[in-house]
């Protein structure tokens, strides 16, 4: 198991001699122990832009109002777990694995109950075939409604079949064959009208 992280740094001021000296010296300490990058390493997107995602303090953050943005590993896995605290305050906050390319693979998307975009509400289990996306599986249960606008959400491939976790329960189980590897990743779609803000933590897989 992987755990996405942020590196934190040590940086010793020497002399400090006049009040704007000390600011700036507490302002390169602060960076220092709170880094801010762009995307994390090894990750890059197939669909949409690096300028929507960012990392920081070992969260990652996505914005978008142009449609999907896709942010997914350089290696590709076969049989694996992915699980990360999502979340999002108007919109989804996804998990995706065996994706060969941003038009093939699997997608979990977490639309909870708390968030504006009230068509979307809901967790669906997604199997994308030539840009065509196909639903598996639905649940939109009471124990979805309770969980508000995050919550853990596991996306697991084991041969055959897969299986989506809501707070380590799971909602979904279904058997497809159709993909047996690819990237694993993060996913978030937003509009104008319903723009989408998607934060994950304590990201393992």
């Amino acid at each position: 198991m992987q755990r996405i992280e942020t590196r934190t740094a040590l940086i010793t001021i020497g002399c400090v001699v006049s009040g704007m000296a000390m600011a700036a010296a507490a302002m390169l300490i602060y960076q220092a122990l709170h880094p801010y990058n762009k995307i994390p390493g090894g990750w890059s997107t197939i669909h949409g832009s690096v300028d929507e995602w960012t990392s920081w303090n070992g969260k990652i953050r996505g914005h978008t109002s142009t449609g999907e943005s896709l942010l997914v590993s350089t290696k590709e896995y076969r049989d694996v777990t992915v699980s990360a605290y999502a979340s999002t305050t108007n919109r989804e906050a996804s998990l995706a694995v065996r994706m060969e390319d941003a038009d093939n693979g699997y997608m979990a998307i977490f639309g909870p109950s708390a968030t504006p975009a009230a068509l979307e509400h809901g967790l669906f289990l997604i199997r994308r075939i030539g840009g065509q996306d196909q639903t598996l599986g639905i649940y939109r249960g009471r124990f979805l409604d309770g969980v508000g606008a995050s919550a853990k959400l596991t996306f697991k491939a084991k041969g055959p079949w897969l299986e989506v976790f809501l707070n380590n329960k799971s909602v979904i189980r279904v058997k497809d064959k159709t993909f047996s590897s690819g990237f694993i990743g993060l996913r978030m779609y937003g509009t104008e009208e319903y723009p989408c803000d998607a934060a994950f933590s304590n990201l393992t897989f």
